[in-house]
């Protein structure tokens, strides 16, 4: 879980970034180009990474503010 009432976010994407290969993917391990979640919210926030542990879910979560229209994690603007 995730105590998000810390973050000076209130509005914001939710990527799971894959550091072996550089991409974003979705909850069911698929590349994606969107976020897998839009969160407006600050309050008993939980995020569960793709896959299996015991797979190696090394994944990092990238929450960033919508209105800040970063694009995708990993790629160059």
């Amino acid at each position: 879980e995730l105590n998000a009432e810390v973050l000076s976010l209130f509005r914001y994407n939710a990527w799971w970034y894959n550091p072996r290969d550089g991409k974003v993917y979705d909850g069911n391990e698929n590349i994606t180009t969107k976020p897998f979640r839009k969160v407006n919210s600050r309050k008993g926030l939980q995020f569960n990474p793709p896959g299996k542990a015991e797979n190696g879910n090394d994944w990092i979560l990238v929450l960033d503010e919508i209105e800040s229209d970063y694009g995708i994690p990993g790629e160059v603007n």
